[in-house]
């Protein structure tokens, strides 16, 4: 194949894969949404560019042997008539065969040549199809007629493969327009199925905003409810939530109440002469808010053929009951109603009905009462009957339980571990710890020196007692030596010394006195054992050497390991009573109680508790009263026991039912902070 008059020439292989690729193309534009016509121009030019011929044409036929050319490509100085009988009829023999077909153009006849040289042409046709395999037109080639007889086979060939693209482009566009029409109809159905998917009415009006929205085309969709005597935007496309004191929201209010007032739809795409100055300037006031160029409002009404309540009601006029409105906005387009007339007649009546529906199921007093009520019941006494009675059979047979089953009512406190016999160790002066002889754990027995303490002050008083007292004595034993050596001293003198003497005596007395008194305050610097037991303060060595102390200051504690053990436990305030009234009716004033101890809580141990605190005292941990109170363990036969160690403890306080024991303390809050 040439294109034109060029000399070049081309390979077989080439001109196959040439043609190969030219088909491709044009299958590929048979399967895109191009128009007919420009489908049947891109195909011809490509015949004509791939054949080199003088012309490619497409004839189409109407019947009854009625063939006209559609369209043409080719030469531009080709003369091609638009009515030539003897031409039209091969192609209506072409069309009826069904087959594709040489024709020299000498066996025309026909005064006219298309060549402006009058040459003689090969006209090579092949059928063309449409969708459903019926024969409506042919596709020509004006060629050369000096080509050989296996090159028009070829050109035919290469002719009806072209012509099958025809059908292809035909089946392509139906399939686009069924898909349209089944887009459509899939919206149509879902907007009917959302919008009547539920009666609450403000799920009803999002569901008709968002769905004819998507079925209108359209920007944006409100509605308007009617309420009597104006309207409210209860529902905006794509927004869940608004504010109706904005601006844009009360003017599109004050739109929707004027279109309902009057009972008469607005469609404005520029302006609003025809129209009422009050209504066209809030229209006009919106538009320039909103920034609108198209602008539906639709009143919703539901009429008296629709409307039981006002069809039968005695002397009724007869009148449409006023629902809201429908508002279509367009914001880059003018929109004429005509093009979208029927999807808004749709969404219109359906959005009457439901929004009837939803209006009048919202009128009924107490209504979420009533529906969950309802539900309730469904629920209970239909969907799950067998259910229900199993449920109620065990929830009495729980409330029997708790009622009357008796459990132990346990009163669960803390406390700490300490030996029965225990003894604290105090300075008896103020002084300085200079010797201990023990540390912790120590086993110390009953008198023996734990503790030597250091009193310099002390020391010096005591020694300047005791050289006053030397020099005391001294002076009275030369009042002596005077008295006996002067016998003949005279009376005044006598008397004098006797005097001195009585003084010096007594002063004696007192110092030896005094001396006594702080010889006794040194013996009291050391410390001996109370009892027998062991030292359980931790690192008493290194804690106490050289420690200033005072008086009765705490120094050093002994327990008897070995002995008996003791619980003290702290009991709340709001346990004590409980605990108190079990105790009072004790036969012998002692309750068993169970208890774990910190260091050891696999091992589960008894006790009986004996005392408990008249008097409340602060915790130092949590700033709330609680009551002291003692309890006997017997656990010398536990090893491992320390002094101090955490304990849980459960308390008995006599049998209770079972719903007491478990909900006492709700029970006591609403005593005291509800019913009181």
């Amino acid at each position: 194949m040439s294109t034109g008059e060029s000399k070049q020439t081309y390979t077989a292989d080439e001109v196959k894969a040439e043609v190969r690729q030219t088909i491709g193309q044009l299958s590929e534009l048979s399967r895109s949404d191009v128009s007919f016509d420009e489908f049947c121009q891109t195909v011809l030019t490509k015949i004509v560019k791939l054949t080199g011929g003088h012309a490619a044409l497409l004839w189409q036929s109407s019947g009854n042997n009625d063939s006209r050319i559609t369209h043409k490509a080719g030469r531009p100085d080709l003369n091609l008539p638009p009515e030539n009988l003897s031409h039209a009829a091969v192609m209506n023999r072409v069309i009826e065969a069904k087959q594709p077909m040489a024709v020299s153009s000498e066996a025309l006849s026909h005064d006219i040549n298309p060549l402006q040289n009058g040459d003689a042409y090969l006209i090579l046709a092949a059928p063309v199809y449409n969708r459903k395999k019926i024969c409506c037109g042919a596709l020509e080639l004006l060629q050369r007629k000096d080509i050989s007889e296996s090159a028009q086979q070829g050109y035919l060939k290469f002719l009806a493969r072209i012509a099958e693209l025809f059908p292809r482009w035909h089946e392509n566009q139906e399939l686009s327009r069924l898909n349209q029409n089944a887009e459509s109809i899939s919206s149509t159905l879902d907007f009917v199925t959302e919008i009547h998917r539920s009666i609450d009415l403000d799920e009803t009006a999002f569901a008709i905003a968002n769905e004819a929205r998507r079925v209108l085309a359209s920007d944006r969709v409100s509605i308007a409810r009617w309420n009597g005597s104006q309207c409210k935007i209860v529902a905006v496309s794509s927004q869940d939530r608004f504010d109706n004191r904005a601006n844009v929201i009360r003017k599109l209010a004050d739109v929707a109440t004027s279109s309902v007032s009057i009972e008469t739809p607005f469609w404005i795409t520029g302006e609003t002469d025809d129209l009422a100055p009050r209504i066209a300037n809030r229209i006009n006031e919106y538009m320039d808010e909103s920034h609108c160029r198209t602008l539906a409002v639709i009143p919703l009404l539901l009429k008296p053929e629709e409307n039981p309540e006002q069809q039968f009601k005695p002397g009724s006029r007869l009148k449409a009951r006023k629902l809201g409105a429908l508002i279509i906005e367009f914001f880059d387009a003018d929109v004429k109603q005509e093009s979208i007339a029927e999807p808004c007649k749709l969404v219109t009546e359906h959005s009457e009905l439901a929004l009837a529906n939803a209006t009048q199921h919202s009128d009924i007093i107490l209504l979420p009462v009533w529906t969950r009520l309802g539900r309730l019941q469904k629920f209970l006494l239909r969907d799950h009957f067998t259910k229900t009675m199993t449920g109620l059979g065990v929830f009495c047979f729980i409330l029997l339980l708790l009622a009357f089953y008796p459990k132990e009512l346990q009163m669960r406190v803390n406390g700490v571990m300490q030996p029965q016999l225990r003894k604290n160790l105090f300075a008896q002066t103020e002084g300085i710890i200079r010797e201990v002889y023990v540390d912790h754990g120590s086993v110390v027995k009953k008198g023996e020196l734990l503790i030597v303490m250091e009193n310099q002050d002390l020391d010096m008083q005591i020694s300047q007692e005791e050289f006053q007292l030397d020099t005391i004595q001294e002076e009275i034993k030369m009042t002596n030596v005077m008295l006996a050596r002067q016998t003949d001293l005279p009376l005044e003198d006598s008397i004098a010394l006797g005097n001195k003497l009585t003084t010096l005596e007594k002063q004696k007395h007192n110092k030896e006195r005094q001396l006594e008194l702080m010889l006794k305050k040194r013996s009291l610097q050391k410390l001996y054992s109370p009892i027998d037991g062991t030292v359980v303060l931790w690192e008493a060595r290194k804690r106490l050497e050289d420690l200033p102390v005072n008086a009765n200051q705490y120094v050093l504690e002994i327990a008897a390991l070995q002995g008996g053990w003791q619980l003290e436990l702290d009991i709340p305030q709001n346990k004590i009573g409980y605990v108190s009234e079990a105790l009072s009716h004790s036969g012998d004033h002692q309750l068993n109680t169970e208890f774990r101890v910190a260091t050891n809580p696999n091992l589960p141990l008894e006790g009986e508790l004996v005392r408990v605190a008249d008097r409340a005292e602060l915790s130092a941990a949590t700033g709330t009263p609680h009551f002291r109170a003692v309890v006997d363990a017997n656990v010398k036969e536990l090893s491992g026991l320390r002094p101090g160690s955490g304990v849980t403890a459960r308390i008995n306080c006599g049998k209770r039912s079972l719903g007491f024991v478990w909900f006492y303390q709700v029970i006591d809050f609403f005593r005291t902070q509800v019913f009181f």
